[in-house]
């Protein structure tokens, strides 16, 4: 373990170079709020991301602020469709070189690696002799798209891992064994998820939701065997073939010429529910809460999640969650904010959604978001800030 003393009497700030490279998700939103909420008097902040749009739409209080945007286009590793950065050469070298550069300018005392899926090699997070901290974020996609040897290398090069919820570090524990590991569930600001009405009606007009239909979302930048959209749709049809009330569906975030979306919408079409469907696409994080705020209920497809910050929000905003037992869930879900079934059996699932549409009027707003209360930025920030305290500082 290594143990930072900090000069209070010259008041000499410890430095913290914060990666992050996903594609503007909860896990990347958790990071931020957790940056803006840190106390400056003792930590410098360097972030480096992928996209500089982040910094346009996002408010970070970061002392130096870098993206990779612009020398990976420069070098055509990548191309931009829709926005975003998709990679069509396999090689790292760039970001790792990069990297390394602002390590020599900025000499930090510790490395907070935000995402386990961060597409670099790690050799240069080693070779300096860094401290390193990996917050753990979503499991499953690691293993869906990563070679495990890989994530064990990575667990192992950390001094700290944080594990985003109970379930998930018994999950890392089984797979290799960090320097240490900790528990912080993400973090969400309730001050930007307050139930508004009439922005609810509002935003169903400008976006052609009816207004009368009970409206059910799912939300997520990704489409994957995980979070399927064609799951979604079959569900979506099995509640529609079995009640008679007007029903609605609408999947916020995803690149809509993902292969994956292009099946689920071909997939309404030939079941004749298209006109009940809506995938929005990219969307903004104004946008997001907007969309969700104008649903009843949320629908999350997942199979695993290592949480669901999504779903923690919708909690919030007094959006009650219908799920599967997708593990990490659990650790917020109660009788009273949504309904978690046993398996993934879609006519189960199905009947459920039925039975929440019909005893909406029983989940209670303000009960729903003292439920979750717990992970407000104000609360899960300071235990954040102990964590690194106790662990490497101040």
């Amino acid at each position: 373990m290594f143990y930072w003393e900090i000069d209070h009497v010259n008041c000499k700030k410890k430095r913290i170079l914060f990666l992050t490279h996903g594609s503007n998700t909860g896990s990347e939103h958790t990071l931020f709020n957790l940056i803006n909420n840190l106390d400056k008097t003792y930590y410098e902040v360097i972030l480096l991301t992928r996209y500089t749009e982040y910094f346009i739409h996002n408010t970070v209080l970061a002392d130096f602020k870098y993206s990779i945007e612009g020398i990976l286009t420069n070098r055509d590793i990548v191309k931009k469709i829709r926005d975003r950065l998709f990679y069509h050469k396999n090689d790292c070298f760039p970001f790792n070189e990069y990297l390394t550069n602002i390590i020599k300018i900025h000499k930090p005392d510790l490395i907070y690696v935000n995402s386990l899926t961060l597409p670099a090699y790690f050799d240069c997070l080693i070779a300096n002799k860094i401290p390193v901290i990996f917050h753990g974020h979503s499991l499953k996609n690691y293993l869906d798209e990563f070679p495990v040897g890989l994530l064990i290398k990575r667990i192992k090069t950390a001094d700290l891992f944080i594990s985003v919820s109970e379930s998930q570090k018994q999950a890392v524990l089984m797979i290799a064994l960090p320097g240490l590991i900790k528990v912080l569930n993400p973090a969400i600001n309730l001050k930007e998820l307050t139930p508004d009405h009439e922005m609810k009606i509002k935003t169903r007009l400008e976006h052609l939701i009816p207004v009368d239909a009970f409206v059910w979302s799912m939300a997520s930048v990704y489409f994957n065997e995980n979070k399927s959209p064609v799951r979604f749709i079959e569900l979506a049809y099995q509640i529609i073939q079995n009640d008679n009330r007007p029903v609605y569906f609408q999947w916020i975030g995803g690149n809509l010429d993902d292969p994956l979306c292009r099946k689920a919408m071909d997939l309404a079409i030939s079941l004749n529910i298209d006109s009940k469907i809506h995938f929005t696409g990219f969307v903004s994080r104004s946008q997001y809460l907007k969309l969700l705020n104008a649903t009843d209920a949320f629908l999350l497809v997942s199979i695993e999640e290592s949480f669901s910050i999504v779903s923690a929000e919708a909690i919030a905003l007094g959006k009650p969650v219908l799920s599967s037992d997708c593990k990490g869930i659990r650790e917020f879900i109660t009788k009273f904010n949504g309904v978690i079934v046993p398996g993934n059996a879609m006519d189960q699932l199905a009947s459920a959604a039925i039975e929440m549409m019909q005893s909406i009027s029983y989940y209670d707003s303000e009960v729903m978001f003292d439920s979750v209360k717990h992970l407000d930025i104000s609360i899960i920030g300071k235990v954040w800030e102990s964590i690194l305290s106790a662990n490497f500082g101040h």
